[in-house]
């Protein structure tokens, strides 16, 4: 693959990035976010002090943009996201600088940085963060192939901190990637889940669309897996492309068991919708789209389920209820696959024995 070596200024990336030239939703990048203020706070410093900042990897292709007569140049960036993100938001206002930052001495003139705005900085210092100039390199695109650019990503964050999760998802390859962050952003995880932001910005909610579909796998005897661990997670995504076909009709499952749970939750669901129960809550509504359960029977009995697992809402004791063994598998923390297992065959029991009492009334 042909790369090249350039060097930019913030303000010429900060430019690039308005025009549109420069993107940061790369497949296989970090959520926004990731750092805490005194990690951001620390990198206007280091710009402040000339220190040396690490480069920046771009993946490059001609295209044309907002219907230009010629094609411009576009990078996506492939490492670096966080550092020119929060720069950016910096200088837009975004946030104050730290209170524990010490002052900075320019030529023999003290400056403070602590606590202040991008707006309230001197101009000395608002110019040096401008004229900050990066080291960066562009990889063509249409000289790499989805498996180099990959293997760069991965290498680029090896010994970082960086989540298995997100290491994962540069194992399965670009084309996995955007398919899992497309289902990643479908309404039911976005504004109905029960995700936290924290777990948002470890990509948890993408961890367990593939614990999902590496469950219902292990359901259907075609893979096997001793527990629902990260590194089992990881492991299970190097093993997309040995099946696409069979990857694709799982994926198509989990998104047609989304929609069919948006017809009954209109707001955010705190239990069953968390992640430790959330891939069982998709299987068991999966199950019971192919056995034709109306959605509004499903949603009937998420409330008698939610009210014998978590005593959670008011049941009808006039009716006869399944047993329930739900609550045996919860609590104890643990991931190996008896656990996983267990939980999402008692909930299917649980489901399908309701249906039958209901249907036999």
């Amino acid at each position: 693959m042909e790369i090249q070596q350039n060097a930019f200024t913030v303000k010429q990336l900060y430019n690039m990035e308005a025009k549109g030239t420069i993107r940061f939703d790369y497949p296989l990048q970090r959520p926004d976010d990731q750092w805490k203020l005194e990690a951001k706070s620390l990198l206007i410093d280091s710009i402040a002090r000339q220190y040396p900042i690490p480069p920046l990897y771009f993946l490059k292709c001609n295209k044309l943009l907002n219907e230009q007569p010629q094609p411009v140049y576009m990078r996506s960036c492939i490492d670096g996201k966080q550092r020119q993100t929060t720069i950016f938001d910096f200088i837009e206002g975004g946030f104050r600088l730290h209170k524990k930052l010490k002052d900075v001495i320019v030529d023999g003139v003290r400056y403070v940085l602590k606590g202040k705005l991008f707006s309230e900085l001197d101009e000395v210092i608002q110019d040096m963060i401008y004229g900050k100039s990066f080291s960066c390199y562009s990889i063509d695109k249409e000289t790499a192939t989805d498996e180099e650019i990959a293997d760069l990503v991965y290498r680029l964050n090896n010994g970082k901190e960086m989540t298995t999760q997100q290491k994962a998802k540069a194992l399965m390859g670009i084309k996995w990637a955007e398919k899992i962050n497309v289902i990643g952003s479908h309404m039911l995880i976005e504004k109905l889940s029960a995700f936290s932001k924290q777990q948002f910005r470890n990509e948890a909610h993408t961890a367990t669309i593939i614990q999902t579909m590496m469950m219902i796998e292990g359901r259907e005897r075609q893979y096997e897996y001793k527990d629902v661990t990260q590194r089992s997670l990881s492991r299970y995504s190097e093993s997309f492309n040995e099946n696409a076909e069979y990857k694709e009709s799982l994926l198509d499952q989990i998104r047609q068991g989304m929609d069919y749970l948006l017809q009954i939750i209109d707001k955010k669901e705190k239990k069953l919708l968390q992640k430790t129960h959330f891939p069982m809550t998709l299987i068991t509504a999966i199950e019971a789209m192919k056995q034709d359960i109306p959605p509004e029977m499903f949603y009937e009995w998420m409330k008698v389920f939610k009210n014998q697992v978590f005593n959670e809402g008011e049941i009808d004791l006039t009716k006869m209820l399944p047993t329930c063994n739900y609550d045996q598998y919860i609590g104890s923390g643990t991931t190996d696959r008896k656990t996983a297992d267990g939980k999402m065959n008692e909930m299917l029991h649980h489901m399908l024995h309701y249906v039958e009492l209901e249907q036999s009334a």
